[in-house]
């Protein structure tokens, strides 16, 4: 008897931010995918990480290097269970993408229509964590990048963000094909 495993995602991401930035989002976006997300606090100590997260994963146990893609695949290749690693790596923050959706921002606030600039914050790839602090002690809240924000990302329009994001709509299409798309950083590999 053949056991059919279904494909599962495992995400590894730095902190509670991005466990309910991506909880939300593969609730919404991914199909017919299982999701493991995996916060992993922080990217010190990287590659060991990934490996045993990866480890853990096929056994169904319940300063920042560089990630070393080579040395990771090499390890995780041992593992009977795990069959492939298709690194998408951040480029920007997980705050720069919620400055996307200022106005969720600012409806999580509560910030008075009169007191908002959204026009200040319309170039969200060069927004960072500080600046979303600074939103937050604007409006009397704090705002800590790896805390959690209860609530946040429930305010913010996915859609938007995916709409606006080529990194987001990127990662939904390969975990809906399981994995057999190709990503920015494997198509370049073959130029």
């Amino acid at each position: 008897m053949s056991l059919v495993r279904k494909h599962t995602a495992l995400l590894l991401v730095e902190g509670f931010t991005e466990v309910e930035f991506y909880n939300s989002l593969a609730d919404k976006k991914f199909k017919s995918v299982t999701k493991k997300i995996k916060n992993l606090e922080g990217n010190f100590n990287i590659n060991a990480k990934i490996i045993d997260a990866a480890y853990n994963f096929s056994q169904e146990r319940v300063g920042s290097p560089p990630f070393n893609y080579e040395y990771v695949v090499s390890e995780i290749q041992k593992l009977e269970r795990f069959k492939t690693l298709h690194p998408v790596i951040a480029n920007i923050m997980i705050e720069s993408l919620f400055f996307i959706d200022i106005d969720g921002i600012y409806n999580f606030l509560r910030a008075k229509h009169s007191t908002r600039n959204p026009k200040k914050y319309t170039n969200f790839r060069i927004l960072r964590h500080q600046d979303l602090s600074k939103v937050f002690k604007t409006y009397g809240s704090s705002y800590s990048k790896g805390k959690k924000c209860q609530g946040l990302v429930n305010s913010l329009d996915l859609e938007k963000i995916i709409k606006a994001a080529s990194e987001i709509s990127s990662l939904i299409e390969l975990v809906n094909s399981k994995g057999k798309g190709k990503t920015e950083s494997s198509s370049k590999k073959g130029k």
